[in-house]
């Protein structure tokens, strides 16, 4: 089987993360990453020894490169919809972090260039498989009580890490929130 080749886009925490998990899995290769901050940039690519040609600054320059097959977009928040949306119309399945987008229209935008590519774009919503996750969403739904609801969700915070510790904090998500609490999304 032919490896799946990856950009990472973003090169914090969360990208970092990605490098990290895509270089444990023999049948991927981070073939380029992406970031604005050339000096992170530079660290996270000696690091993780991406060549010096598959570095770059800006995503425009690079994406379409036939050597990418994949694109994490691990960007601020802000940037996630159009990193997605270039990313797909340069030919590439994408991974973007939660949020999907900012706005309903971007998150629109997202869905109709994914059907125009033909491309797939997949939305790492990771937290709802985690352990905290699972035991806290079984116990919302043995309960259905705002107020229980809070008070059953406070003590799993601590058993996660900070990037996914608050269920009730927008950085997690209306969608993970409507999931917690068994609305439809």
């Amino acid at each position: 089987m032919d490896k799946v080749r990856i950009a990472v886009i973003g090169n914090g925490i969360i990208g970092e993360s990605h490098i990290s998990g895509y270089q444990s899995i023999p049948e991927a290769e981070v073939v380029a990453i992406c970031d604005i901050n050339e000096e992170r940039l530079n660290a996270k690519a000696d690091m993780y020894n991406v060549p010096q040609e598959r570095r770059f600054t800006k995503l425009e320059d690079r994406v379409a490169l036939p050597e990418i097959d994949t694109v994490s977009v691990c960007t601020w928040n802000s940037a996630h919809a159009p990193c997605a949306i270039m990313a797909l119309n340069a030919g590439k399945h994408v991974l973007c972090e939660k949020p999907m987008a900012l706005t309903v229209d971007e998150t629109d935008l997202m869905l109709t260039v994914m059907k125009e590519t033909g491309k797939k774009l997949m939305i790492g919503q990771v937290c709802r498989c985690t352990p905290a996750f699972v035991l806290a969403k079984q116990r919302i739904d043995e309960v259905r009580s705002w107020k229980r609801i809070v008070d059953i969700v406070k003590p799993y915070q601590k058993l996660h890490d900070k990037a996914c510790s608050e269920v009730f904090n927008l950085g997690i998500s209306l969608y993970v929130k409507a999931y917690m609490i068994g609305d439809s999304v």
